[in-house]
């Protein structure tokens, strides 16, 4: 799914003044740029710095100076730059006369700093141990500054001072002069990340657009501090208070989390892990992450059925009427960005999804989430996401965790039961895999599961042939349903001797369905061909729609050029004779159904009867055709 930029990702930095407020008086609503109902987290910051040596040098007229050499570990990365004594006077002075903010949200600092005065500067705040927030500078010497005595002295008392002020929100989010940037030769984006990171910075609409300005084309050396795992820990807890309701983005604030969101979970860049002992996909997983965009999904929207049957997704608490139609738009717009989220980790992560859903299901207690919390709300966004994540990862450690939850069964019958004919799609198939690969010994669920499957088919599946394209189950969605190689082989394994005749019959339509999935030259479609070529000679034992169906799948191989794998030329004929029954048998009875389409299919049986019959006769003289050697 693509997703147009974000208009976050090209606005340019608004004035300092506007972005960083200088006080808590400041407007509280979302439009100002204020999330007042956010609960920041405190995190640490990835930035340490360290003075472990100096330097005296020479300068004009013999008169020597001493330059401190700063280390900085910048988000892990390492950075060193070298700074005289007068360069730490400046620093001190400004940041000691810069105004003083309460801490927010988290832990206090103490409970003494609270009762300051509101004009107190953070040069003027003590802890109530007496101990300054900024620590007093060395004491300036007219003479003996360079010797080795003095400047050892000086040196852990500057570095002191830089690792309070880069624990300062007043100098990381409220100076507007950007002085401890200047003093460390640290690029914007290492700014604009570190201010994200204080609590004010998580509130800041701004803030987060600045984030995903990192994201912009040039500035590929400066995302690599957008994956550390604090950066990811803020980024989700701003997208669960939106789920959860207690704040509401702005469309251009929403945009730029999910940016950011997108770049974490599917870049592949070799730098991936830097600064973090995790990769960011398990890390995104481990924090919940999954359920935290499902839950999103919950919010935007709601399912409208139409008179013909078509889902239609509306804004919160909204109608489909003129009005509405901006916010319409901004609801599917915001259901876009969440879906290209998870299509990023689906797509990055490869058969690896599996193991990422098995930690949210697990780790997270997901099936419970999903059942009691997120199914519950009847929308086809949401049902269709859910259903699919399942089947993507529906592997063996995936099919066990189901089956040994008290509510992994409830799950897929809730699923099974969604008003949205596609989700019960995904589901048949999710129900398909289990029953064919005999996990389930319950002969009653079993038969429920064929009945099931039956109903599907032949009361919607089949007939919504005859229906506009609109009401039908788009061909794309099945063809992402066998996309991959693990979801091809389950839905092959469908085929096998254990499955029932439905289970067959439901495989084989999927099939026929997918066709941007299969090529004729993998072993995979020749397994199939092959199961689908002993089903078709089976065809007396079959249930004509479960035979139409087969008939189907191997007349959509045949138009691709694929011919009968069978090895004798009596085998070839009497596949192809079972095919020409079949398809007559389907043709009649989609005829009874919709009249289109079918002098196209007649006109490719014509063609079939003309091939059927050419090698009928070269049976009988008894020469092989060259296509079968």
């Amino acid at each position: 799914m693509t997703v147009p930029e974000s208009a976050a990702t090209k606005k340019t930095r608004e004035p300092a003044d506007r972005q960083r407020p200088d006080s808590d008086a400041a407007a509280s609503s979302s439009t100002a740029g204020v999330l007042r109902g956010l609960p920041p987290i405190e995190v640490p910051i990835p930035l340490t710095v360290r003075i472990p040596s100096f330097e005296t040098k020479s300068a004009l007229m013999g008169l020597n100076y001493t330059t401190y050499n700063i280390k900085v570990d910048d988000f892990g990365r390492p950075h060193s730059v070298n700074r005289r004594f007068d360069d730490f006077v400046k620093f001190h002075d400004h940041i000691s006369s810069l105004p003083y903010h309460r801490r927010e949200g988290g832990r206090r600092e103490s409970e003494g700093l609270d009762q300051q005065p509101a004009a107190a500067t953070l040069g003027s705040i003590r802890s109530p141990s007496g101990d300054p927030l900024i620590p007093a500078l060395p004491p300036k010497q007219m003479f003996g500054s360079t010797l080795p005595a003095v400047v050892e002295e000086r040196r852990p008392a500057l570095e002191l001072i830089l690792h309070r002020a880069t624990r300062r929100a007043e100098v990381l989010y409220f100076d507007t002069t950007d002085a401890l940037w200047r003093l460390l030769e640290l690029p914007p984006g290492c700014a604009a990340v570190c201010r994200f990171l204080t609590p004010s910075g998580q509130r800041s609409c701004q803030c987060m657009q600045d984030l995903s300005g990192l994201l912009d084309p040039g500035k590929e050396k400066e995302q690599y501090r957008l994956k550390h795992e604090a950066v990811l820990k803020c980024v989700l807890n701003v997208v669960d208070s939106e789920a959860r309701g207690m704040i509401s983005l702005p469309p251009a604030a929403f945009a730029s989390v999910m940016d950011v969101l997108h770049f974490i979970v599917s870049d592949g860049s070799p730098e991936r892990r830097h600064g973090s002992s995790k990769d960011p996909r398990e890390m995104f997983v481990s924090e919940g992450g999954i359920l935290t965009l499902l839950r999103v999904l919950a919010r935007e929207g709601t399912a409208d059925a139409t008179a013909n049957g078509d889902v239609v997704v509306l804004p919160r608490g909204k109608r489909t009427t003129p009005a509405a139609a901006t916010d319409n738009n901004t609801a599917t717009v915001r259901i876009d960005q969440v879906k290209r989220v998870l299509n990023g980790l689906i797509q990055a992560s490869g058969e690896a999804f599996s193991t990422l859903l098995l930690h949210t299901l697990q780790a997270h207690d997901g099936i419970a989430v999903i059942s009691e919390e997120l199914l519950p709300v009847s929308k086809i966004h949401l049902h269709d996401t859910i259903a699919k994540l399942l089947w993507l990862s529906f592997d063996d450690d995936v099919q066990g965790c189901l089956l040994g939850h008290p509510r992994g069964l409830d799950l897929l019958g809730s699923l099974f039961a969604s008003p949205f004919p596609s989700t019960r799609v995904i589901c048949g198939l999710i129900l398909a895999t289990l029953a064919s690969a005999e996990r389930l010994d319950d002969v009653t669920l079993l038969s429920k599961i064929d009945s099931g499957l039956w109903q599907l088919l032949t009361t919607e599946l089949l007939p919504s042939e005859s229906l506009s394209s609109s009401a039908r189950v788009p061909g794309a969605m099945l063809s992402s349903l066998t996309r991959t190689p693990g979801c091809l082989a389950r839905v092959a394994q469908c085929l096998g001797g254990a499955s029932s005749q439905t289970v067959k019959g439901f495989a084989c339509w999927v099939l026929s369905g997918s066709s941007s999935s299969l090529r004729p030259d993998t072993q995979l479609s020749k397994t199939i061909v092959g199961a689908a070529e002993g089903l078709i000679l089976q065809s007396k034992d079959l249930d004509p729609t479960i035979n139409g169906l087969v008939a189907q799948l191997l007349l959509r191989f045949r138009k691709d050029g694929m011919r009968t794998l069978r090895s004798t030329p009596g085998e070839c004929v009497a596949v192809d004779e079972s095919l020409r029954s079949a398809l007559h048998d389907h043709i009649v009875a989609r005829r009874a159904r919709n009249g289109q389409d079918a002098e196209q299919q007649e006109s490719y049986l014509s063609s079939l009867v003309t091939e059927c019959d050419a090698r009928r006769d070269a049976v009988n003289k008894a020469v092989v055709p060259a296509e079968m050697n």
